[in-house]
């Protein structure tokens, strides 16, 4: 082999390594970036649900998952339409299109109905992603769920909440 042809492997073999690097590195990256949004759209929700509770008393009465997350009255999104900024807010990016085009993508502990949010000694789960309903649809983040907590603490777990198994 001439020494133009090996030199032209070698370049070959290390763009391509150079970019399969990059094609790993691109993706780690996004995932990680849709984690820190669902993280920080969980706190936010959080402080919505304060502010509501302090508005109102207590926490709303919502449906576990509604029919209509968009209209619905026993809906989050409805509940706390004047506490937040807008309706990315209901959605972690990490979810599948399916659950994103609902409006909503986590659900919502129907034993928080009615309650304050420091009504128990230990913290309860408040909400966590959809994608914990089913053992057919992987955690989304590093197959991790985000759980929101009473405490207003986001916890990532393998294992969804005990009470949804």
């Amino acid at each position: 082999m001439s020494f133009l042809a090996h030199s032209l492997m070698r370049l070959a073999v290390v763009l391509l390594t150079a970019g399969a690097i990059g094609v790993v590195v691109y993706t780690i990256s996004l995932e990680q970036i849709e984690a820190n949004q669902c993280e920080n759209r969980l706190h936010r929700l959080y402080s919505a649900l304060e502010q509501y509770e302090i508005d109102r008393g207590m926490l709303p009465h919502v449906a576990f998952f509604p029919d209509d997350p968009k209209q619905d009255s026993d809906s989050l999104p409805t509940a706390l339409a004047a506490y937040v900024a807008g309706p990315e807010i209901y959605i972690c990016p990490a979810t599948p299109k399916l659950f994103q085009d609902t409006g909503l993508t986590y659900v919502w502990n129907v034993e928080l109905n009615g309650k304050k949010l420091r009504d128990s000694k230990e913290p309860v789960w408040i909400l966590t992603e959809i994608n914990a309903l089913s053992d057919q649809v992987p955690a989304p983040h590093w197959r991790r769920y985000h759980i929101l907590y009473t405490d207003g603490s986001v916890r990532h777990s393998r294992t969804p909440p005990k009470s949804l198994n």
